[in-house]
């Protein structure tokens, strides 16, 4: 059910953030460490019992959303309801517009601000290189295919050390991302990446005419 559905989602978000409070507490940060430790260990739930219905009626969320991976979950799915509407809207108004699900990264760095400051800046100017092929200042790139992109970040260790931080788009593209030339672009943009990833996005709608989507998982 939905209740059993939600603590196995905390629980998940719960273990993967040990790293993060442990980093806090390596830097110094012990206070806000243990706060997000002891993030989501008590929920209440109550349960109506005519409707059949359980609603979690309290909870003791740290809400550092861009620290914690259980309130950012929590954020993510307030924000894609709220998103919803205005994506049906402009997929009505524009069908030929196709929804892909795209990544971007950078190589693992063991600071995580060197690691973070570095997307943020290659990202910049790939969107800059996007902005002077749209004025016709220079050749076309990839990411000039994006018509509407709701954008998010995420950073979690990597696999084999350090920091990976990446970002993830919601994009109506007017034609399918190629991805080898995406790659090639990334990686001049870099100078060290070219770890790119994108998937369309099937849509389908139910009986009421809503937009329902269902992206790939992210491979890991």
């Amino acid at each position: 059910n939905g209740a059993e559905d939600f603590i196995q989602r905390i629980t998940k978000n719960k273990n993967g953030q040990v790293p993060y409070g442990n980093y806090l507490t390596a830097i110094g940060e012990r206070g806000l460490g243990k706060r997000m430790r002891c993030c989501g260990s008590s929920l209440w739930f109550r349960e109506f019992l005519k409707s059949g219905r359980v609603k979690l009626q309290f909870a003791n969320f740290c809400c550092l959303t861009f620290m914690c991976q259980m309130c950012a979950w929590r954020r993510s799915v307030k924000t894609f309801a709220r998103y919803l509407p205005k994506l049906e809207a402009v997929m009505n108004e524009h069908p030929e517009w196709k929804p892909v699900h795209l990544v971007v990264t950078v190589k693992n760095r063991e600071s995580l601000e060197d690691a973070y400051t570095h997307l943020v800046g290659s990202w910049d100017r790939y969107w800059k290189q996007r902005e002077n092929a749209l004025a016709g200042r220079r050749a076309p790139v990839e990411i000039c295919k994006l018509q509407a992109v709701v954008r998010s970040t995420e950073v979690k260790p990597g696999s084999r050390g350090g920091w990976h931080p990446h970002y993830h788009f919601f994009a109506l593209c007017s034609d399918w991302i190629d991805l080898e030339r995406l790659g090639d672009e990334w990686e001049g943009v870099t100078g060290d990446s070219r770890i790119v990833w994108a998937t369309r996005i099937p849509v389908e709608r139910d009986d009421q005419g809503r937009v329902i989507l269902e992206p790939d998982p992210e491979p890991e």
